[in-house]
C-alpha cells in the first residue's frame, strides 16, 4: 500500500439530507441551539467537550463567534429538516491536509437529535 499524498483542506460547505442539514454554524443559530442544549441535561451533554454549559444565549454566540474565528476547527449546525431548527453541531477538527486525515468531534446534540436518525445522519 502506497502513503497518502495529502489532500485539500476542507472548506465549509451545506450538506442536505433527507433528515437533517449541515450548514456552518454562525451566531443566527445561537437560540436554537441555546434552547436545544441547555437546561437538566446541560452538564452532561457538555460532559466531554472543552467549554462549560452557556449560561444564557448571548454567552453561546460568543463562543460561537471565537469558534469560527479558530483555524482548526470548521463548525456546523445540525438543522433538523422537517422543523428548520438547529439541534446540535459538530465540527472537523485536527484537519491534517498533509497525512490525508481529519477527525469529526466536538459534537453536542441536543435530545431532538441525540439517539435519532439525524444523529446517524449527521455523522454520515
Amino acid at each position: 500500500m502506497s502513503a497518502p499524498g495529502g489532500a485539500q483542506p476542507p472548506t465549509p460547505v451545506i450538506l442536505e439530507g433527507r433528515f437533517c442539514r449541515l450548514e456552518p454554524l454562525l451566531p443566527s443559530h445561537a437560540a436554537d441551539l441555546f434552547v436545544a442544549v441547555s437546561g437538566e441535561r446541560a452538564d452532561k451533554n457538555h460532559q466531554y467537550l472543552f467549554e462549560t454549559p452557556p449560561a444564557h444565549e448571548d454567552q453561546l454566540t460568543s463562543w460561537i463567534v471565537e469558534a469560527g474565528a479558530n483555524p482548526d476547527f470548521i463548525f456546523f449546525a445540525v438543522i433538523n429538516t422537517a422543523t428548520g431548527k438547529c439541534g446540535g453541531r459538530q465540527a472537523l477538527m485536527r484537519i491534517r491536509p498533509e497525512h490525508a486525515s481529519i477527525e469529526l468531534g466536538s459534537i453536542l446534540w441536543g435530545q431532538g437529535v441525540a439517539r435519532t436518525a439525524l444523529a446517524t445522519e449527521a455523522f454520515f
